[in-house]
């Protein structure tokens, strides 16, 4: 099964078109440093170069990722299936997109970021609407006070950006004013830049999600 054919006889079908493309031997693909084994029922399933780009098997890679992969003749469908369910299908550029806007809304994030006090520790917990900013010391930054407030979460889905704006101190160390996070999802990861409440940059985040 692969992604493309070397060559598609014109059927009644105005679907399919007649190609001219080369078989490449020489062509090898990895999954995680490991060489994907090429070979079928049917002998091996060679890369096809055509028009400037490479067309793999898609069932080759596919199970070298673990997923099951079958042929659905009535709706012309190759469907794989992953048994990694949160996984999702990556963006062309090959990162891991966005969870849904409802686990986002629900999650919960682990980082550092740099301000005035330098490293500092952050764990953001998001509520719907609403979040909880919790900052702390590092192993590189000790002295570094606990400190804890609310913020507004504004999430674009369609643009990955997130702003995480302070309205309401919790644990407030003296000499302390909110900060606030400007920054874009990419997979599990949310980095940006660090804003005062003047909304002027003063630093870099990134945090992970934990949960």
């Amino acid at each position: 099964m692969l992604l493309t054919a070397a060559s598609l006889a014109a059927y009644a079908d105005s679907t399919l078109k007649q190609i001219s493309a080369y078989q490449n031997a020489a062509l090898h693909v990895t999954v995680n440093g490991h060489t994907v084994d090429m070979s079928s029922e049917d002998g091996m399933m060679y890369p096809i170069v055509y028009d400037g780009h490479s067309y793999v098997s898609a069932k080759a890679v596919a199970e070298a990722l673990g997923a099951s992969v079958k042929w659905n003749n009535g709706t012309q469908t190759v469907e794989i299936t992953s048994n990694n369910t949160s996984a999702g299908v990556p963006n062309k550029d090959n990162t891991k997109p966005t969870t849904e806007t409802s686990d986002v809304l629900h999650s919960k994030w682990q980082g550092t970021y740099t301000a005035n006090q330098s490293d500092t520790s952050v764990t953001i917990t998001i509520d719907g609407q609403v979040a909880t900013f919790e900052f702390g010391p590092t192993s590189n930054n000790p002295n570094v006070p606990l400190g804890k407030y609310t913020t507004l979460v504004d999430y674009n889905k369609a643009t990955n950006a997130i702003t995480l704006t302070g309205v309401k101190w919790i644990i407030q160390p003296s000499n302390y004013e909110f900060v606030n996070f400007v920054g874009s999802i990419s997979g599990d990861y949310i980095n940006g830049s660090v804003n005062s409440v003047n909304k002027q940059a003063v630093g870099t985040f990134s945090i992970k999600l934990v949960k």
